[in-house]
């Protein structure tokens, strides 16, 4: 199954030719929903297997503009699934299937999800409710951030993708509030939508530390276990040998084995 957001996946089924792979892109309103499965209809002959609806409420990027989310109370998510359900219908008819539509975004009891499942969802999406739970494996650190927050923590970013997000005010927003704008050096242009000069901070580096942090984390602890120690050391080896040293990330492991607690407190944010 892929799940493809962050923009919409209008050509997502001509990168993922294989019928026996589900298709589930993410929403924010019934013209978007519409606009998808018109797409995908014309272009490949194929309707989505499942939709997921993200109000203005969830966490993350939003698929809503600055001026809509100050008007947030005309974008409800029982209003946004009504317009959804209505814009499946036609071709849930055409392919002979139901296409699930999944409500996410302010999800948090379960008053809400009943409300949903009356409202016609076929299912909810729910991340923020479980980030301080023992099954979710994020350092405790970030989890402690999520506890620690209050309602006026959360507050409303701009990201260099172009789209507003809902985020944690902690460290890192701060610092970026404070700066106005964090030094950036981008080899990546992974983002069409990414204004380089003018982006406040740059979300592949911050991925990139992450990535190597959790890395480094894994690698550390695999040295520990009993169970073929030898072969794991010589893994370990080989990756620290075989890191780019042109990359300015390469600082030596023991300077990010000591920072990567303080890294997950400062970069921390609402997904």
């Amino acid at each position: 199954m892929i799940v493809a957001g962050a923009s919409l996946p209008l050509r997502l089924p001509g990168q993922a030719n294989d019928p026996s792979v589900n298709l589930v892109p993410i929403i924010s309103s019934g013209r978007a929903a519409e606009l998808v499965l018109r797409a995908w209809d014309k272009r490949f002959g194929r309707t989505a297997d499942g939709i997921i609806l993200e109000g203005p409420l969830a966490g993350g990027h939003l698929g809503f503009s600055l001026e809509q989310l100050e008007r947030i109370e005309d974008y409800s998510l029982p209003g946004l699934l009504a317009e959804v359900l209505e814009a499946v219908k036609a071709y849930e008819d055409k392919y002979g299937k139901k296409i699930p539509v999944i409500a996410g975004g302010g999800i948090f009891t379960g008053k809400d999800i009943a409300k949903m499942l009356l409202a016609g969802a076929s299912g909810v999406q729910m991340a923020t409710r479980f980030v301080g739970t023992i099954e979710c494996d994020v350092a405790p650190e970030f989890k402690q951030a999520y506890l620690s927050a209050t309602k006026e923590d959360i507050v409303i970013i701009k990201s260099p993708v172009g789209l507003p997000g809902r985020a944690i005010r902690n460290n890192f927003i701060k610092e970026v509030e404070k700066r106005g704008k964090l030094d950036i050096r981008c080899p990546y242009r992974c983002l069409s939508t990414c204004d380089v000069l003018n982006a406040k901070y740059c979300i592949a580096q911050l991925w990139l530390m992450l990535v190597t942090a959790m890395s480094i984390m894994a690698l550390f602890s695999a040295e520990r276990m009993p169970t073929g120690s030898t072969r794991l050391s010589r893994s370990r080896n080989s990756w620290r040998n075989s890191w780019p040293r042109s990359r300015p990330i390469d600082r030596g492991l023991t300077s990010y084995r000591c920072g990567i607690s303080r890294f997950f407190m400062n970069t921390n944010q609402v997904r």
